[in-house]
């Protein structure tokens, strides 16, 4: 028992550095060795979530800050109460979060007895790729809704659904697409246990935090926005070297995944995997849907926002744990 504590406690360890390692560089627009394939500027979506940051600790009105980053209250006011300029204070809540996720996600992995795979490796996938060192720590909020994603993952698989629950409704004060966790948990549960209490009751807990996101942003602003298409988007995107650039480094994970998704599907068709049980079928489906959904996401942003690879990070805590799964699967089948 001491020992397994003691090697999981080291891995923990192991996680942390790598995260500060690869965040390090970029850490709050410093670009230390890569001045000359950036601005080095404080722009875009950067801009309103440090002016956010301002309005909470200045207890201004969120009307201050237009949507929709002013919708996304909860990294800005977390970052608040740090003593540091808004920069700094977001980019440290980044970080937090980023370690808070890596550790969780870890633990899914090795609560899923990936008995001939080092959980650690496959945790190294997502943890040394583009989006957490690109936009990692830069002053976007990302990282926090990516972490929300990594430990609702681990509430998900280990039945913790009223940990789930209040997870997802403190989410929705994080980003609204919080919403592809949800649906992700109600494949899971219905596959795994068709228990519809549980289903209604992780759909109440994102509703309530929805009506009350929304009551507050109807008596603090003035306007509101939404993602629309737009052809003029849609040039602006397809003519911009960046968000092909982008989408192939981000895919990097994606396409190891496919890539032992090949091989997995291949078993299944010989019938060599015949031990799939119904949380293996639940996690297969439920985290394939988060894929695909994040995906979809990102070819919308096509047509509605500046498109880069933080639309395909949102994959990477669903395609981590499918990853983990089908690999280990795969070695016990040649077993």
């Amino acid at each position: 028992m001491t020992k397994n504590f003691s090697h999981k406690a080291i891995n923990f360890v192991w996680i942390s550095l790598l995260v500060a390692i690869v965040t390090f560089p970029r850490f709050n627009r410093q670009d230390l060795f890569i001045e000359q394939y950036t601005s080095g500027e404080i722009g875009g979506d950067q801009v309103h979530y440090y002016k956010l940051v301002e309005v909470f600790k200045e207890k201004k009105s969120l009307d201050q800050v237009k949507p929709p980053y002013n919708s996304r209250i909860l990294p800005s006011l977390l970052a608040s109460f740090l003593p540091f300029s808004p920069g700094i204070s977001l980019n440290l809540i980044n970080l937090l979060c980023l370690l808070v996720g890596f550790c969780f996600s870890y633990k899914t992995l090795i609560d899923l007895n990936l008995v001939n795979f080092n959980p650690i490796l496959i945790s190294a996938v997502h943890i040394v790729s583009f989006p957490v060192f690109y936009y990692g720590t830069i002053g976007f909020i990302d990282s926090i809704l990516i972490a929300f994603y990594m430990v609702g993952i681990y509430f998900l698989i280990n039945k913790k659904i009223s940990s789930l629950a209040i997870l997802i409704f403190f989410g929705v004060f994080v980003k609204e697409t919080i919403f592809i966790l949800v649906i992700v948990s109600v494949l899971y549960l219905f596959i795994s246990e068709k228990s519809y209490k549980k289903i209604l009751f992780i759909i109440a807990s994102y509703l309530i935090g929805f009506v009350l996101l929304k009551i507050i942003l109807f008596y603090n602003t003035k306007s509101s926005y939404l993602w629309l298409p737009s052809l003029e988007v849609l040039y602006q995107n397809i003519f911009r070297i960046r968000t092909y650039l982008t989408f192939l480094l981000s895919s990097i994970p994606i396409f190891i995944l496919l890539f032992i998704a090949k091989k997995f599907i291949a078993q299944l068709k010989t019938s060599k995997l015949s031990n799939l049980d119904t949380n293996d079928k639940a996690i297969i489906f439920s985290m394939t849907a988060g894929i695909i959904i994040s995906y979809s996401i990102f070819i919308y942003s096509l047509f509605s926002a500046y498109t880069d690879g933080r639309f395909i990070w949102l994959s990477y805590p669903f395609s981590t744990i499918l990853m983990g799964l089908i690999a280990n699967k795969l070695t016990l089948a040649k077993t």
